[in-house]
């Protein structure tokens, strides 16, 4: 019998790939999810160059979600960077390269819309909004 534990999912083109250790009966470290998401990014880009594709690093950046709790037990989101960034080697680098980190108020493009982990519908507005108008001077003309 074989077993494999899955931390990530990850797709090509994928820009909601997440790691966690929801089976853990307590909360790890930090750096314990940074070495998880470090492992596994290396894995994604080990599986793509051997199908004969390759991980863009200027494409790649990751959001570091982390929530403390009040002790009412409400969820605060953490939205500073890290100062130890998870790093892989890319492609046919010897060295690890270190993967963007946004802030947590920072968005990324995710299948077409723009989002924050903080959930701020401002960081959406602006990207949608120079789209949109650009759709109305088009359409305009």
């Amino acid at each position: 019998s074989t077993s494999a534990t899955v931390y990530m999912i990850g797709f090509v083109d994928d820009t909601s790939g997440s790691t966690n250790d929801f089976l853990s009966p307590r909360p790890h470290t930090e750096q314990h999810y940074r070495s998880l998401a470090a492992h596994d990014a290396q894995r994604w880009n080990d599986i793509l160059k051997l199908s004969g594709g390759a991980l863009e690093d200027s494409k790649c950046s990751y959001h570091f979600i982390h929530y403390s709790f009040t002790s009412q037990g409400i969820p605060v989101l953490t939205s500073g960077v890290n100062q130890d960034p998870v790093s892989i080697k890319f492609n046919d680098s010897p060295e690890d390269i270190p993967l963007r980190q946004l802030p947590n108020t920072t968005p990324h493009k995710t299948l077409g819309t723009y989002k924050a982990p903080s959930g701020n519908p401002a960081a959406s507005y602006k990207p949608l909004k120079l789209r949109n108008d650009f759709h109305c001077k088009v359409v305009s003309r």
